[in-house]
């Protein structure tokens, strides 16, 4: 009885009845043994798995159990994510002061009227508000930079609405308007 079994897509292949047998093997193993599973089939990780590494250039990218690492989507209706259509740069520095304070975002306290218009009417810049029952939450923004690359360039929730399970949701919004149009990569900066 080895500690350790490690199996590299252990179903590939299989008919659905063999599948059954395999993960119920594998259920069978569980509090006697480690099983380390190499998959790059989600609903098979999920179903056998209680622990989850995502692995990318060998280095550990996310981990936790499959519900910690499925996309979130907020359960309460009050609480919405919409992009602003309409570009609108006293809203940008209104967010950017007021959830960036608590952070230290200092790059454009000083900035003026007219760099906060250049930046925020830019083309390259989607600016998206999260709002619960009509009041700012929070933001995020997404630029678009050379090589169609896509930063999440700012990100979070107002003081008031921290720590109530907004962010995962927001989050979830952010990364899926990021690949929506199929860049190169995603990428974002953070400060914390």
């Amino acid at each position: 009885e080895p500690a350790v079994i490690i199996m590299d897509e252990p179903t590939i292949g299989l008919d659905p009845h063999q599948i059954i047998i395999v993960r119920d093997l594998i259920a069978s193993l569980r509090g006697r043994m480690s099983v380390i599973i190499s998959s790059h089939i989600l609903p098979e990780i999920e179903a056998t798995c209680d622990r989850v590494l995502i692995i990318n250039g060998g280095r550990i990218v996310a981990q936790g159990s499959p519900a910690e690492l499925r996309p979130k989507h907020g359960d309460d209706p009050r609480f919405t994510i919409r992009e602003c259509t309409v570009k609108d740069w006293p809203f940008n520095r209104f967010c950017y002061l007021a959830v960036g304070a608590a952070w230290a975002w200092n790059d454009k306290r000083a900035w003026t009227d007219e760099q906060w218009r250049a930046y925020a009417e830019s083309d390259r810049l989607r600016t998206f508000a999260a709002c619960f029952d009509g009041s700012p939450a929070g933001y995020f923004e997404l630029h678009e930079g050379d090589g169609h690359e896509i930063e999440i360039a700012y990100f979070g929730l107002l003081p008031g609405f921290q720590g109530r399970g907004f962010g995962g949701a927001m989050l979830t919004c952010a990364l899926e308007e990021a690949w929506k149009s199929q860049p190169r990569r995603v990428w974002v900066h953070t400060c914390t």
